[in-house]
């Protein structure tokens, strides 16, 4: 059975790859300085490599959250938008 994780509406959450959970409490308004803050919070949780599935909303697409995935072992991967045929 997969354990759950219960948010406030001011967090954002992840699983790690055996589904243990995290979160961080964003304040409001996912940001640019939230995302990098979570990418940040993943990365000491998880202390490896890390692969992040993120949408295209530009406080993800960022050429600043992009510069600060590029110094860490972070990957970040895009899902397409647009209908997939």
């Amino acid at each position: 059975m997969r354990r759950g994780i219960r948010l406030a509406n001011e967090s954002v959450g992840a699983f790690t790859e055996y589904w243990d959970p995290t979160a961080l409490e964003c304040g409001g308004s996912f940001t640019v300085e939230v995302t990098i803050r979570f990418l940040e919070h993943l990365q000491a949780k998880v202390g490896e490599k890390v692969v992040v599935l993120l949408d295209q909303a530009t406080y993800f697409t960022t050429a600043t959250v992009k510069h600060i995935a590029a110094d860490e072992p972070i990957e970040l991967v895009y899902f397409r938008t647009g209908r997939q045929t």
